[in-house]
């Protein structure tokens, strides 16, 4: 009897640790694969309330590009300063940050060096992310657009050709949008 249920005890042992480890090799498949869908989407970090339209016509496109150290406060206030027209006008203009990867660090300190409606970090990782369609509306609503410092060539590979590339390019042209980007000297 006790060798029937050693043997007994070892078979459902032997049961749960399968049961475990398959578990286990689900649980893991599932959060690998949640965290690769989280990789192809396109994320969205607001600090604010986004305006909808521009707050004024600026006469000339502007642009800052910064890098190879600490942030320059004074080039973010000017961009917000030539987004608004010089002045404070009654409707706001929203600042987007794109990315590739992080979160919406930004945010805060650019909402805070000047009036902005909003700061808007979008991280577009991969090509598929760049042809999101809603891109569209927080593009088209962009007074400044600010590009995060990073590896530039991840930029190029992944948004080349894409509709985030296009509606950057439209936004510049046909609204005198102003662009910023932070660039690395490699």
């Amino acid at each position: 009897m006790k060798d029937l249920d050693i043997h007994a005890f070892k078979a459902v042992l032997n049961f749960v640790r399968g049961l475990a480890l398959t578990t286990m090799g689900l649980l893991m498949g599932a959060s690998l694969t949640a965290n690769a869908a989280s990789k192809t989407k396109l994320s969205v970090f607001t600090t604010g309330t986004p305006a909808v339209g521009l707050p004024c016509a600026p006469s000339t496109p502007s642009a800052v590009l910064m890098g190879g150290g600490t942030d320059v406060s004074q080039a973010y206030t000017w961009m917000i300063n030539k987004a608004n027209c010089g002045a404070t006008p009654a409707h706001l203009g929203n600042v987007v940050v794109l990315r590739s990867t992080g979160n919406g660090d930004y945010d805060k300190y650019i909402y805070k060096l000047g009036p902005v409606a909003a700061v808007q970090t979008l991280v577009v990782p991969d090509r598929a992310a760049a042809n999101d369609p809603t891109l569209n509306s927080y593009i088209q609503n962009a007074a400044v657009i600010w590009i995060a410092g990073g590896d530039q060539s991840v930029y190029y590979a992944q948004w080349k050709g894409t509709l985030l590339e296009n509606l950057v390019q439209q936004q510049i042209r046909n609204y005198n949008s102003h662009l910023a980007a932070r660039v690395r000297a490699s």
